[in-house]
């Protein structure tokens, strides 16, 4: 069976169908969200189960996934319950993604990115820019590896922000 039906298929025990379509509606109506025709699986719930489910399906043993230093401590764990390799990545002074820096870790056996964003533990949240900087080099480096790397989101604090400050979605907006 093919790798992306069967993270759908695996996934897809955890959410209805028709889940699928209320969120994916309420996301295109009040967050101006595109989807794709392939379904786009949201899990709510604790990182420990979610991300577990993720790379559970995704990883065969020895694939890296990229997470941002300094990073929430039980990504490792998580990444080798599933006998992945943790790739630490540094993010800059501000502690913006450095894109030269993850430009260096992506390699033929990289499989996943997990971004956090407000980023626990600094709290910085990744703008525009930066996430479609990450884009472009993730189209890129899938380009150059003949493969997917997949974007493991993590937001759990998306709505405990302040000063006004604006956090972008890693999905593509409406033009």
């Amino acid at each position: 069976m093919d790798k992306k039906k069967s993270l759908f298929e695996e996934m897809k025990k955890f959410q209805s169908e028709k889940q699928y379509y209320i969120v994916a509606l309420i996301m295109v109506g009040v967050l101006g969200l595109i989807f794709p025709i392939i379904p786009v699986l949201l899990l709510i719930g604790m990182a420990i189960y979610t991300i577990n489910i993720i790379l559970k399906t995704i990883l065969d043993p020895g694939d890296e996934v990229i997470i941002l230093a300094p990073y929430f401590s039980e990504y490792i764990f998580y990444i080798h319950n599933q006998q992945g390799k943790v790739v630490v990545a540094e993010t800059d002074e501000q502690f913006n993604l450095d894109l030269e820096e993850l430009d260096r870790k992506i390699t033929a056996r990289t499989k996943a990115i997990i971004v956090n964003s407000p980023h626990n533990p600094t709290g910085r949240v990744f703008d525009k820019k930066n996430l479609m900087g990450l884009a472009m080099l993730l189209k890129d480096r899938q380009k150059k590896y003949q493969k997917d790397i997949y974007v493991i989101s993590d937001e759990p604090y998306r709505e405990i922000i302040f000063d006004g400050i604006t956090i972008s979605f890693v999905v593509a907006k409406k033009p």
